[in-house]
């Protein structure tokens, strides 16, 4: 169309130009949808056909609880002291653990309010070896348990603590001693386990954000 305007190199440079912006483009889309679902997205889990069990209370020990299906078939027998119902993540609480829908343990949560610790910024904690790690919305141990403490996640931070103990203070327990220092939602350390000063951490924290 423009003799002479193009030489045959010129060419092959704009077509290599615009074949590598159309692959760094898609390699653009993907990892936006790849961080989506992995920092974001907490339902993954989500089964499309939730479990249809419902508690029951056993005729014949009545503090005791099972699990049944729509068809009043009994699932899991009565052997819990406390039940909950299935969630739509398809895990139920009961007796101080997650259970699935056999009964088999997953993990044991937190213990807060009388019942499992509940999810802040898409984390709960859970003990394991009478440590704390966080799961996500799966039961996905997304931080290990390696803390003798750790408070809810706040703004995307935690506030965790090694060598501390918990103490009764009259009706109400609280933590003592240790060092303290703050992690992200995937465990990083944003401030160090240094700090023998609850609340020099917060200062800290409120200096890198």
């Amino acid at each position: 169309m423009f003799p002479g305007l193009f030489g045959l190199g010129d060419i092959m440079k704009i077509i290599a130009y615009l074949v590598l912006g159309a692959i760094a483009t898609l390699f653009a889309a993907h990892s936006a949808v790849a961080f989506d679902r992995s920092v974001h997205r907490m339902d993954d889990c989500i089964n499309l056909q939730p479990p249809r069990l419902s508690v029951f209370q056993s005729e014949e020990e009545p503090f005791l609880f099972g699990y049944r299906n729509a068809e009043n078939k009994v699932i899991i027998v009565p052997k819990f002291t406390l039940a909950m119902e299935f969630g739509k993540h398809g895990y139920a609480y009961a007796d101080g653990n997650y259970i699935d829908t056999e009964g088999t343990i997953y993990l044991s949560p937190f213990v807060f309010d009388n019942g499992p610790d509940y999810h802040r910024g898409g984390r709960a904690r859970f003990v394991e070896n009478g440590k704390i790690g966080f799961v996500d919305h799966c039961l996905t141990k997304v931080i290990s348990a390696q803390f003798d403490f750790a408070f809810p996640f706040s703004k995307g931070s935690s506030i965790i603590c090694n060598g501390c103990v918990e103490r009764q203070d009259r009706d109400h327990p609280y933590i003592s001693g240790g060092l303290w220092g703050v992690i992200d939602q995937y465990g990083k350390i944003m401030v160090p386990i240094e700090y023998a000063d609850k609340s020099l951490v917060a200062l800290a924290l409120k200096k890198i954000r």
